[in-house]
């Protein structure tokens, strides 16, 4: 798809379905969730990573031509005709579905254990995306599901959880401080860049 701009490629029902709910995601939070901005993405994956070494200067002009980087307003079309799924991007367009897919795809296999009556087990989309139904090891058939604070590594702590998830997005894995500046894999659309107002968000929810 990403190397067909402005062509109509037919998708199955489970792409669709993901890229229509990150549709309703960039409507609902007013733009600041957009799975367009992958070219903004790559680049800046390309300066957290440690591989690549830049002078001050080469990295103040790496960020400048990010920010030049257009984001293209209704950039995606999802179209359903007789049974069959389709998607056009415009020029400029790269899907990311970074922020998204590993979430959908765990909430799909619990409502699978579901539908077979599992209740003992737990899903781990990496350490991000968490989702437990009851722990038969343990009393009250609870996991014990722990947090580092990211500003102290020696300050731990935990919660007891059954039949919820656990969501984490933060910058304390794909990250690097570059001439005194914290950059991570997090990027605001509205700036193109990454923002540092927290480091460490989660969110437990049973969806």
């Amino acid at each position: 798809i990403n190397n067909r701009p402005n062509e109509r490629v037919e998708i199955d029902k489970l792409l669709y379905d993901i890229l229509v709910l990150s549709e309703q995601y960039k409507k609902i939070t007013k733009g600041y969730f957009d799975i367009s901005i992958g070219l903004v993405i790559d680049e800046w994956k390309e300066i957290i990573d440690y591989n690549n070494k830049y002078t001050e200067e080469e990295l103040n002009k790496k960020i400048d031509n990010i920010l030049k980087i257009p984001v293209i307003k209704d950039g995606i079309l999802l179209e359903e005709e007789e049974g069959k799924y389709f998607v056009t991007i415009k020029d400029g367009v790269k899907i990311d579905l970074g922020a998204v897919a590993k979430g959908y795809i765990a909430s799909l296999v619990n409502d699978y254990f579901k539908s077979k009556n599992l209740t003992f087990y737990n899903i781990l989309g990496s350490d991000s995306s968490l989702i437990y139904g009851e722990n038969y090891y343990r009393e009250g058939n609870v996991y014990n599901v722990g947090f580092n604070n990211p500003l102290d590594a020696t300050d731990k702590s935990y919660v007891k959880v059954k039949n919820t998830s656990i969501t984490t997005s933060g910058d304390t894995v794909q990250h690097r401080v570059l001439y005194g500046n914290l950059y991570h894999h997090l990027i605001s659309p509205k700036t193109k860049r990454p923002e540092n107002n927290y480091r460490l968000l989660t969110v437990i929810h049973e969806d």
